[in-house]
Formats: C-alpha cells, structure tokens, sequence
C-alpha cells in the first residue's frame, strides 16, 4: 500500500470543511512537520479568516512558525503578549513557559 500522507489527508479535510479552524491549523502543523514555513502561515491565515477560530490556537501556530524558522525571542514575545492579553490561557502561560526555557537555554554561554 501507499505510505500515509497527513497533509494530503488534512487538505482533503479542509477541502470538505473549509469553515472548521481546527483542520486549517492541523495541516499548518503538518506542513511545519515537513519543513514548509509558508505553507504552514497560509494554513494559519485560512484558520484565522474563520470567525470562531481560537485565538491561542492562531498564536501558538504563529509561534510555532517563528520558532521554526529560528526567530525563538519573536514567538517568545508573541505568545508574552497574547498571554497578557487573555491572561486566562492556561495554553498561553504554559507555552510562555516552554518557550523562554528554550530561550534561555539558547543564550547560555557554551
């Protein structure tokens, strides 16, 4: 048979439900899996186009492609301010957390 293809799968879903955010920001996950930055933003700009779409899953997605492409202290600062923001995310807090930990563990002096 024929290897798995999650993106494949995950645009066919999109496909099927375009106004369903959580399926734009799982292909955008998938398309970061496979090293494709732009198309994972271009999922995330689909995600957020949709009305209901949750606002820490949008932010963390975008985090996701900042930290991707190197940029740690700019998705730090992102999700810094999404978290004062909507300081209730417990989502937020916790990838604060995570990502000024790799952050710092990146500035550490070898």
């Amino acid at each position: 048979g024929q290897p798995f293809d999650a993106r494949q799968a995950l645009q066919t879903a999109v496909a099927l439900l375009p106004d369903a955010p959580a399926g734009w920001l799982w292909l955008a996950e998938a398309h970061l899996a496979a090293g494709q930055c732009r198309a994972a933003l271009q999922a995330i700009r689909a995600a957020r186009s949709i009305q209901r779409c949750p606002r820490s899953g949008q932010v963390l997605a975008r985090a996701r492609v900042l930290a991707a492409r190197g940029r740690l202290p700019a998705a730090l600062a992102l999700v810094q301010r999404a978290a004062v923001r909507w300081h209730g995310d417990p989502r937020l807090r916790a990838a604060q957390a995570l990502l000024g930990s790799a952050h710092r563990a990146n500035e550490r002096p070898r």
